[in-house]
């Protein structure tokens, strides 16, 4: 190649490089505007009040770091990256009554496309594409849960407002459904648009301000961080952080924390540890999530946000709601007046809390609480336990209650009138059994109380004895109650003298108290306990019901007893699920035994079904009230 040839060559890669270098740049240029962008639109990360982010602490701070790194409290709200997004978007089509959605993943994020169809066309993408207009695209913004489920928001040109997604992905059953199919709530009720500006930024965030601003219907929230950080638990950390930067007092805390007979220079007002308050405060510090509360939404919240710190009477600044003391709390009663139904959405009728995540309510009710030390941290710990229960080491056995009840502790089975290591045995499962509702199954309550026969029949609550043996009548735990610890015997209504007590409340029971029971028909405790061959039917009839979260509870039950079963699709179009439980009735009739034992409430026709007789009277019964369930 002579020169002329080479110097033509090298001119053209050059030129080659230098357009290739020039369309990089453009194209990174484009890339970091359009997350600049990106992030104008998100709740802005940095408030004013000496907040500085879990990440300043990890560097003095790193075996607590990386403890709490590894909880769902972090991950409570996240911004949508593919390190965050769990939901399948790959070009993934959903619909609802309305619209259809097409749900995209490329290079920039993820995005929702929503399309609007002629009046009267089904909203079919697939089927009606050339009759699909286009109505918007949105990009999902935040992302709020990671362990049982996750929700999109989705972005606006709102200032930062992020819109909820209509459908939230479940993680355990990898599958996308409606929203509205995710709660214990009347089907014929409406679904409300729902912002994570105006409700969710109070549990679901560090220290936010919502800061709407009404007249341009725009918001700019700031939050300390957009999951839970260190500072919701231990306070802002700024006078912390420039405390310990002189290296006089990093070295004389360092070793007064190891050597006890050396002064610890730390003021106590810079920083929180809740194990060091008292049991009361120490609690506050979780009950400003898990609890119920009272506040006033208006500017001064909008502008500040909740203004709890840790430390902190929360009584003080956003009263924990407690129905058994409403005399003693009037700012409640022009709302009951008003809403008469709201108290109920969230508490049985004695005033015992009925739905997840408000676990302080149920503690604060409690004797254990109210009379003793009792605190959060006697049974959860944040740091270095499971993610998932967050239960301390040890905690999950009766351990938890030997602490005060070392007596019964020793010699548990003259107490329980249960073997050593039976569920009846377990201290939990009697004082403190699955009697709240939420996240598409039922939860522990936290009111620490003993199983009583005439609370039931006062309130509707299922007592504890009733969940395990779901297979005897209420006429038998009141029987043994009386025996074995002096209860008074209540008059019992005739069927729950003969029916046992799951099929009763199961059928003739109002939604909350369904859920409840289908949950508990293949809760292992009271399978091994009690199970009958009218459990399986039983779920059967609970996946007609017309709450969609009683359907799923009954397929996630029918799953566990038939395991070979292919598991019921709760929101399916009704001519495929009665098909599919047509399938089911099927296989559970070939596993049934020749000989015709606890088959006294079947169908004398046919054993896939109760007894017709006694399962219309029944369902005759239920209450007509509508119910919907807050979570």
């Amino acid at each position: 190649m002579n020169l002329k040839k080479k110097l033509l060559l090298s001119l053209i890669c050059v030129i080659a490089l230098v357009g290739l270098t020039t369309l990089w740049v453009n194209y990174t240029q484009r890339q970091f505007l359009a997350s600049l962008e990106f992030e104008k639109k998100l709740p802005e990360v940095g408030r004013p009040g000496g907040y500085v982010s879990s990440a300043q602490c990890k560097s003095c701070h790193p075996k607590q770091y990386d403890t709490w790194h590894d909880t769902y409290h972090r991950t409570m709200t996240q911004h949508a990256s593919k390190n965050t997004v769990l939901g399948d978007f790959n070009n993934t089509i959903l619909s609802d009554s309305e619209f259809a959605y097409e749900l995209i993943n490329n290079q920039e994020g993820y995005f929702v496309d929503v399309y609007a169809f002629p009046t009267g066309v089904a909203p079919d993408l697939k089927k009606y594409k050339n009759l699909a207009k286009l109505e918007n695209r949105y990009r999902v913004g935040l992302l709020t849960g990671s362990h049982n489920m996750q929700v999109c928001w989705l972005t606006s040109e709102n200032g930062n407002l992020q819109r909820l997604f209509p459908f939230a992905w479940l993680i355990s059953d990898q599958r996308w459904v409606e929203r509205k199919d995710i709660f214990l709530r009347d089907p014929k009720l409406p679904m409300k648009p729902q912002a994570w500006n105006n409700s969710c930024y109070r549990c679901h965030s560090t220290a936010a301000q919502p800061l709407p601003n009404l007249q341009t219907g725009t918001a700019h929230t700031k939050v300390a961080e957009t999951g839970i950080g260190c500072e919701a638990c231990h306070g802002p950390g700024q006078k912390h952080i420039e405390f310990f930067k002189n290296p006089i007092n990093r070295y004389l805390g360092y070793n007064g924390d190891k050597n006890k007979s050396r002064s610890n220079p730390h003021p106590d007002n810079l920083i929180t540890n809740p194990e060091k308050l008292d049991s009361k405060k120490s609690s506050h510090t979780c009950a400003q999530c898990h609890s119920v509360k009272w506040f006033v939404d208006g500017p001064e919240l909008w502008r500040t946000g909740f203004t709890f710190k840790p430390g902190d009477n929360l009584n003080e600044l956003t009263p924990v709601v407690r129905p058994t003391q409403l005399e003693n709390q009037p700012w409640l009663h022009p709302l009951v007046k008003k809403s008469p139904d709201i108290l109920h959405r969230q508490f049985w009728p004695d005033g015992q809390i009925r739905v997840s995540g408000r676990e302080f309510n149920g503690m604060v009710e409690s004797k254990c609480y109210q009379k003793s030390n009792l605190s959060c941290l006697d049974c959860h710990q944040m740091h270095g336990s499971d993610p998932v229960d967050q239960l301390a080491k040890g905690m999950e056995s009766n351990q938890a209650c030997a602490k005060c009840h070392s007596d019964i502790y020793s010699n548990v089975s003259q107490h329980t009138k249960h073997s050593t290591d039976s569920p009846g045995s377990h201290c939990y499962n009697c004082h403190m059994p699955h009697t709240a509702y939420g996240l598409l199954k039922a939860i522990r309550n936290h009111e620490i109380d003993s199983p009583s026969i005439k609370e039931q029949l006062d309130s509707g609550r299922p007592n504890a004895c009733s969940l395990c043996h779901l297979d005897k009548p209420l006429s038998w735990i009141s029987g043994n109650l009386k025996r074995w610890y002096g209860h008074d015997n209540p008059d019992i209504p005739e069927d729950q003298r003969v029916i046992p007590e799951g099929l009763r409340m199961a059928l003739a029971g109002d939604p909350n108290q369904r859920a409840l029971i289908a949950w508990h028909l293949s809760w292992p405790s009271a399978v091994d306990t009690s199970y009958q061959q009218w459990f399986i039917p039983l779920l059967f009839e609970l996946f007609q019901d017309d709450y969609s979260a009683i359907r799923y509870i009954a397929a996630k039950g029918l799953k566990h007893l038939i395991p070979e079963s292919q598991t019921l699709d709760y929101v399916a179009p009704l001519k495929l699920r009665n098909e599919s439980l047509s399938h089911l009735k099927n296989v559970f009739i070939q596993k049934l035994p020749n000989e015709r034992k606890d088959f006294h409430w079947l169908d004398n026709q046919s054993s896939d079904q109760i007894k017709p007789s006694i399962l219309n009277r029944l369902k005759g019964l239920r209450p007509k009230k509508s119910m919907q369930l807050i979570e």
